[in-house]
């Protein structure tokens, strides 16, 4: 289920805020953050993002991996899926 929220750096990581409440899962690295990220350095709007990914906890802090990602306020796919290439 997509999450509604926006990313923001927090010292050298990405952070996703929930748009409902004040909870933040820090951004796993992974292509998709990494494209996130490009997107957040070239662009100086604040973004309203729908993420779709898994939860995981470590010694009470919450990550995100992030499996897609999306801008809310725009509709079109911010990260695109990554494209088989031939062998």
């Amino acid at each position: 289920m997509d999450q509604p929220g926006s990313f923001k750096m927090a010292g050298d990581r990405l952070v996703f805020f929930l748009a409902a409440g004040k909870q933040q899962l820090i951004g796993l690295e992974n292509l998709n953050l990494e494209r996130i990220q490009r997107i957040l350095t070239d662009n100086t709007d604040p973004l309203e993002w729908l993420v779709t990914g898994t939860v995981a906890e470590f010694r009470g802090t919450n990550y995100l991996f992030v499996r897609r990602a999306t801008f809310k306020n725009r509709g079109t796919a911010a990260v695109p899926r990554p494209t088989a290439t031939p062998p």
